[in-house]
């Protein structure tokens, strides 16, 4: 039994449909345009013209002219406090950021659905289906969401499945 590479039948099925390769060979003559420029030649046979960077052109990116060419970036790199609120936060209360948040909750699932709200917005949602409503089976499961400076937001819960067991504010400044 022959078995045809994989080449071969990609081949065949654009000739069925009458494209073949019109990308690299428009006049579909079965030779690539621009293949008589390597004079016999194949891409293998131009090696990379050999070059060495220094220790920091690699490392030190900060520096780099890539950066310094970049408009409109911060002045200084964010930093971040991370505070875990688990204790002074429940569900349905509204709160104000002082700062851009990322919030990250962990929830204890079991059934029903916890929803991130941000300015009146869903932004983020775990919800559990009928089927999965099971008394035996409780799933940890993660929800983060970001919260703009001045934004106000909640989490909801519906159903008695759920549990926030932890809530961390990560609070983003310059």
């Amino acid at each position: 039994m022959i078995v045809p590479s994989p080449w071969s039948v990609v081949k065949k099925m654009l000739k069925l449909e009458g494209s073949e390769n019109v990308k690299y060979d428009s006049n579909l003559d079965g030779v690539i345009d621009n293949s008589e420029k390597l004079q016999g030649k194949t891409p293998d046979d131009f090696a990379p013209a050999s070059h060495t960077h220094s220790r920091a052109d690699i490392t030190d990116f900060w520096s780099t002219p890539f950066w310094s060419n970049i408009p409109d970036k911060p002045s200084a790199l964010v930093s971040f406090t991370v505070n875990d609120v688990t204790s002074s936060r429940s569900p349905g209360t509204d709160y104000t950021a002082s700062k851009p948040l990322i919030v990250i909750l962990t929830v204890d699932v079991n059934s029903g659905k916890v929803s991130a709200v941000v300015d009146g917005t869903t932004v983020a949602e775990i919800s559990t289906w009928e089927s999965w409503d099971n008394a035996d089976l409780t799933l940890t499961m993660p929800l983060v969401f970001a919260v703009p400076e001045g934004s106000t937001y909640r989490v909801d819960v519906t159903g008695t499945g759920i549990t926030i067991s932890r809530w961390i504010e990560v609070e983003l400044s310059t």
